[in-house]
């Protein structure tokens, strides 16, 4: 037996398959008869029910081309990141006169040091 050839199927041509395999089984034919008829396996045509199953050609191609965007614009946002980093310009630097913006929590015990240091009662 030789090896099958691996076939990309388009979102349109599964849709058409699984409507035939739908079909086929009230016509009288057994599951490994429409398996052998579509050239799949039934693990793949378990797979195109779960992910194709009640849509129409024209949805299946709209989402494997969304899918296809998606897949670029993570491309895209991969291959800035790794310019950033590249660049050594992870993060904007603090400005010194930015400095004096920021808030630091300190607890109440801190402030009694402070004032007794600055009342001259620490030394």
């Amino acid at each position: 037996m030789t090896p099958r050839r691996r076939k990309k199927h388009k979102p349109e041509d599964i849709v058409v398959k699984l409507r035939d395999a739908d079909a086929m089984p009230n016509a009288g034919k057994d599951l490994a008869a429409v398996l052998q008829a579509l050239e799949i396996s039934e693990a793949t045509l378990v797979r195109w029910r779960a992910q194709f199953g009640g849509m129409k050609a024209e949805e299946a191609k709209r989402i494997k081309a969304f899918e296809e965007e998606n897949r670029r614009f993570k491309q895209i946002v991969a291959d800035q990141a790794l310019d950033i980093q590249a660049s050594g310009s992870q993060r904007p630097r603090l400005q010194p006169h930015t400095l004096d913006l920021l808030v630091i929590p300190v607890p109440e015990s801190s402030y009694r040091l402070v004032e007794e240091i600055q009342t001259g009662q620490i030394c």
